[in-house]
């Protein structure tokens, strides 16, 4: 299926690309409410970089943090096909299987939901702290994008959090189209 032209958010796409052509890695963190089109940004961006996204899983009574894990680790052997079947027990070992794979990469890491990710697992964001620290940071043509629909989340464990203060460069908070983009995509949806 054909994605529709991508329309507004200019300013971020620039800032995206601003921060994509620094001699140095970056962490963004992209929040806002349920399709207002983070995910279709973080692709627009990226239609022509390297972009490895890992999207978390839905919570629900049923998922435990071993599926998100296994989910990760899914994705990782869909990049990677030469790394072995993946135990997934552990996150700091799936961050260092992917920072050592995209390691001197111009890649984007996108952990998409990432709330999800890090749902009922409180070593999820103390070992990806760490795998910034000691590992992505590292790469200098690289750049992880954290984004979730869960602002309070994202407010409270990522941008008050004192593991990430000093390391997150950008903080983009993603509102509607205005509406003459929005009158726009009306448009474009019904010649489709």
């Amino acid at each position: 299926k054909s994605m529709k032209t991508f329309l507004g958010r200019k300013k971020e796409l620039e800032l995206l690309n601003t921060y994509d052509k620094s001699a140095k890695s970056n962490l963004i963190v992209i929040k806002g409410r349920r399709r207002i089109g983070k995910s279709r940004l973080v692709r627009e961006f990226a239609k022509d970089k390297t972009l490895y996204r890992f999207v978390g899983l839905a919570p629900d009574k049923a998922i435990t943090a071993q599926h998100q894990r296994n989910e990760f680790a899914r994705k990782l052997r869909e990049y990677f096909p030469s790394l072995p079947e993946l135990k997934a027990l552990d996150w700091a070992e799936l961050f260092e299987l992917l920072a050592t794979h995209s390691a001197k990469q111009h890649a984007i890491l996108f952990f998409d939901e990432v709330s999800w990710m890090a749902h009922d697992d409180p070593t999820f964001l103390p070992k990806l702290k760490n795998a910034w620290d000691e590992a992505f940071s590292q790469n200098h043509k690289l750049m992880l994008i954290l984004c979730s629909s869960i602002s309070y989340w994202i407010e409270k464990n990522i941008l008050a959090s004192t593991s990430f203060i000093g390391r997150i460069n950008h903080t983009i908070s993603l509102r509607e189209l205005s509406l003459k983009h929005a009158s726009e995509l009306m448009t474009q949806g019904k010649k489709h």
